[in-house]
């Protein structure tokens, strides 16, 4: 082959192979890494792997200027759906052909109604005609343009039955009287009777809830005010008065010995000592038995003297252990055994003493109903 020959033939196949990787390069470039090649990419310098083509002009959405096609560019109201006109009644950065509310200002604001549950239906309404569409009116049915709302709670002033009380939710009335609990003043002092929050803000609720005290002065600390607190200088929150005389418990002390009633041993007999020389929680002076222990204090012949150390006959044994107690019959050497212990004498042993016995020497320790009281049954005798 000629050299000429040569060359042509090298110019030839160095073209071949240049078509060849051309071709190949048209069909495997992908500039956007969309992994949509250039050639067949409706946006190849965007990332479009969706291939939206809103229009249809064949220029993907993620690099058309006027995706809807209507003539507007970048500053289209309505970007995905044509209008021209561009036509905005309410003036909110929506136009009218895609504003969900196209007669309500629907900019992007927080939803703040607490009554209202949104759904495509109410989302727009404003039964109230004030302006404020339901997704933001405080007040749904009621006008209130201005929306005010002085707790911070979401719900109007105008609508609100606790326009002070910050609350979330419908407030209870549990007095059914028309005012909720929450914001309810009994007394009318201006203090709520139950505890309130106000922006952020917490206080407690009226010390004295049905006796106006506006001041709500409290000398002893206790949470119960001056006005209706029935022991004013010694704390005592519950207010306890077992006797009902208006006094509280911890502050009674109508012997007036300096001891109250919720300590004094003896709390209706001035004794300022507390003296309790047989420990039974009762003082001397007011104890039946100051000497012998008796926590019930029982005195069943009515003398002022406890049962358990009355000694009528006072023959130095006490009537509950007496076997004569209204006959004298002092202990003695019953048996004649200076070994054995004196004792109140009672041969037959039925109980009963022989001084003041029928039978002395035959048990009968049976008693009958009669004229003047009980007595022994008498059979006994006539077989000794």
């Amino acid at each position: 082959m000629k050299p000429w020959m040569k060359v042509i033939l090298g110019i030839l196949i160095s073209l071949a192979i240049m078509a060849v990787w051309c071709k190949y390069e048209h069909y495997t470039t992908d500039s956007d890494e969309d992994g949509i090649p250039n050639y067949q990419d409706n946006c190849d310098e965007y990332d479009n792997e969706d291939q939206s083509d809103l229009d249809g002009d064949g220029k993907g959405d993620a690099c058309d200027g006027d995706n809807d096609g209507d003539g507007v560019g970048d500053h289209d109201n309505c970007p995905l759906v044509p209008n021209h006109d561009q036509k905005n009644s309410d003036d909110d950065s929506l136009g009218d052909a895609c504003d969900p509310c196209p007669t309500v200002d629907y900019r992007s604001g927080v939803h703040n109604n607490p009554a209202i549950f949104l759904t495509d239906e109410n989302i727009c309404l404003d039964p109230d005609n004030d302006g404020v569409m339901n997704r933001d009116d405080n007040c749904p049915e009621i006008s209130n343009p201005d929306q005010a709302d002085g707790d911070g709670d979401k719900w109007g002033d105008v609508c609100d039955l606790c326009p002070t009380v910050h609350t979330y939710s419908n407030p209870h009335d549990f007095n059914n009287n028309g005012t909720p609990d929450k914001c309810e003043d009994s007394d009318n002092d201006g203090i709520l009777d139950k505890c309130e929050t106000i922006n952020e803000k917490t206080t407690s609720g009226d010390n004295c809830p049905h006796d106006p005290n506006p001041d709500q002065a409290d000398t002893d600390k206790d949470g119960v005010g001056n006005v209706c607190d029935n022991c004013l200088t010694v704390q005592n929150r519950g207010q306890h008065d077992h006797n009902r005389n208006g006094i509280g418990d911890k502050c009674d002390d109508p012997d007036d010995d300096g001891v109250i009633d919720y300590d004094d041993n003896c709390p209706k007999i001035s004794n300022p000592d507390q003296k309790n020389s047989d420990d039974d929680h009762f003082g001397d002076a007011c104890d039946n038995c100051p000497k012998t222990a008796n926590w019930v204090q029982a005195d069943a012949d009515k003398n002022g003297i406890g049962d358990v150390c009355d000694d009528s006959d006072g023959d130095g044994v006490t009537d509950t252990k007496d076997n004569c107690p209204h006959t004298s019959n002092a202990p003695s050497d019953c048996d004649e055994n200076p070994f054995t212990e004196d004792a109140q004498c009672d041969n037959d042993n039925d109980g009963i003493g022989n001084v003041c016995d029928n039978c002395p020497l035959c048990a009968n320790n049976q008693w009958y109903p009669g004229v003047f009281g009980t007595f022994q049954n008498p059979t006994c005798c006539q077989l000794e």
